[in-house]
């Protein structure tokens, strides 16, 4: 069980013990299609922002502050 002052903090923190530790980038959760990245720079950009902005979404419904998703993302890219 991993533990911090919230879950997406034990999350972020795990995800960097992975790459640190042992050279594993585990963002890919299963849920991503190989066609989803096909295309042009300009199109896996337009996802990206599609993505950023259901999270954004379901972070208020469920509560989350922006510094609570700001910092995930901080501490999970590295």
């Amino acid at each position: 069980m991993r533990t911090g002052s919230s879950r997406l903090v034990a999350i972020a923190t795990l995800l960097v013990q992975l790459r640190e530790e042992y050279g594993i980038e585990a963002d890919d959760l299963g849920f991503e299609k190989l066609w989803e990245w096909a295309g042009s720079r300009e199109s896996r950009e337009r996802l990206v922002a599609q993505l950023l902005l259901m999270a954004v979404h379901r972070a208020r419904l469920v509560g989350l502050s922006t510094e609570d998703l700001v910092g995930f993302v901080r501490t999970a890219m590295g």
